[in-house]
């Protein structure tokens, strides 16, 4: 992967802080900021220099051994759905019924399948596998792959689509969920495409055509307000990824204000605003949102913002909560029985038996291992995980095969 080096960067920056963290880990005070003459910076915006350099200069035999081997096929057909559907249409506002939905298992599988064939491709250094995934998309832009999904926005404002959750049983039909879900999983793979595929591809004409469907979606975000829980953080991360290539200054003074209000989204006791309370779904919306919360800080991380100790404190109260409520869901009784949008029964969590078999916002669990090694949630987290390939390479919910980065990175400090 090509790095890029970015002269007088950190000079841009103006906050409202005392320090800056910078990417090496080493406190720079405001006033020294001007004497940093160049960075080199990560290409993706979810991941630090420091974190990144870790992983790139591993060995392909160190990557490989951590992160899988390559996948055996290669061709594009094998990556992409067949037929490409055109559009999502008929979730509900609970999405229980996304297997019966026109178009939204497809594209949930695509969003997993193309970036964990990306990943071990790259960790791998398997050129030709790599331009394989970007014919594959190549394929999806062309066939117009869900496009015709209904937009609920205009101009960056909610406009026209019914809101979701008018019914506390969430089985009313939500036009806002057909649009939001696609949305999010084309922004995952649009992540995931940035970081890996697209700068080492500059040059092929394919882009154009890739590019151009992509903004198609990109056009249909929706302008980013207050930080909440779910739609990757309010619609945060796609505003970053937009920001991270134009204005990193702006993009660094976004996420000064995202982490004070997600310092206010994570309570004192550890639980998480409007997710702890999800009835015999809290258990879930719980682990979604310390997923969410912890890939927004290092976003934060990378773009230089400090991280208010408190704020750390509480998250590992929110991982301890997870733990206990995993190991035992009527620990989460004493929050999950306000059911908030959802149905509570005691002592009752519809949740994966296994954290190996996450496929979605598992990011986190090797993300907290690389930053909070000595931790005992790390050592329980680990052995949860113990010969889980699968999910180093395949987060749907970011596209992108952080655990992979981050583990390799652990590893090769």
């Amino acid at each position: 992967m090509r790095l890029f080096v970015i002269a007088a960067l950190f000079c841009l920056f103006s906050f409202n802080v005392s320090a800056l963290t910078f990417k090496s880990g080493e406190t720079i005070s405001s006033k020294n900021v001007s004497a940093v003459e160049e960075s080199t910076v990560s290409p993706s915006f979810f991941v630090p220099y420091d974190v990144w350099q870790s992983y790139d200069n591993a060995s392909h035999e160190m990557r490989a051994e951590i992160c899988g081997y390559a996948a055996r096929y290669s061709k594009a057909l094998d990556l992409v759905p067949n037929p490409i559907p055109k559009r999502v249409k008929g979730l509900n506002s609970r999405m229980d019924n996304a297997r019966s939905v026109e178009g939204f298992i497809e594209l949930d599988e695509f969003v997993r399948r193309l970036p964990k064939f990306v990943a071990r491709a790259h960790a791998n250094g398997a050129e030709d596998h790599l331009s394989s995934a970007l014919a594959a998309l190549d394929l999806v832009a062309e066939a117009q792959g869900w496009v015709e999904t209904k937009s609920c926005t205009k101009d960056g404002y909610y406009s026209e689509c019914e809101p979701a959750w008018k019914q506390k049983d969430g089985q009313d039909l939500a036009e806002s969920m057909d649009f939001s879900s696609v949305q999010v999983r084309i922004m995952h793979l649009f992540y995931m495409y940035k970081a890996l595929l697209s700068d080492d591809f500059s040059e092929d004409t394919r882009l154009k055509n890739i590019d151009a469907w992509f903004d198609v979606f990109i056009q249909r975000n929706k302008r980013v307000s207050d930080v909440y829980f779910g739609l990757d953080l309010g619609w945060h991360w796609p505003a970053f990824a937009a920001l991270y290539e134009t204005d990193k200054q702006e993009a660094a003074r976004l996420a000064s204000k995202m982490i004070k209000e997600l310092d206010m989204l994570v309570l004192d006791d550890g639980s998480l605003k409007d997710r702890t309370i999800r009835g015999n779904r809290a258990l879930w919306y719980h682990y979604e949102a310390i997923g969410e919360t912890f890939i927004s800080i290092e976003i934060a991380r990378n773009l230089g913002v400090e991280i208010p100790p408190v704020l750390e404190e509480k998250l590992l109260k929110s991982v301890e909560i997870f733990i206990n409520g995993f190991e035992d869901p009527s620990t989460l009784d004493k929050w999950a029985s306000k059911a908030h949008n959802s149905i509570y029964k005691p002592g009752e969590q519809k949740f994966n038996n296994t954290l190996a078999s996450l496929r979605w916002a598992n990011s986190w669990f090797y993300i907290f291992q690389y930053r909070y090694p000595q931790h005992p949630a790390s050592n329980k987290l680990k052995s949860y995980l113990k010969g889980a390939k699968d999910s180093l390479v395949t987060d749907g919910m970011v596209g992108l095969g952080l655990g992979c980065i981050y583990e390799v990175a652990n590893q090769n400090r």
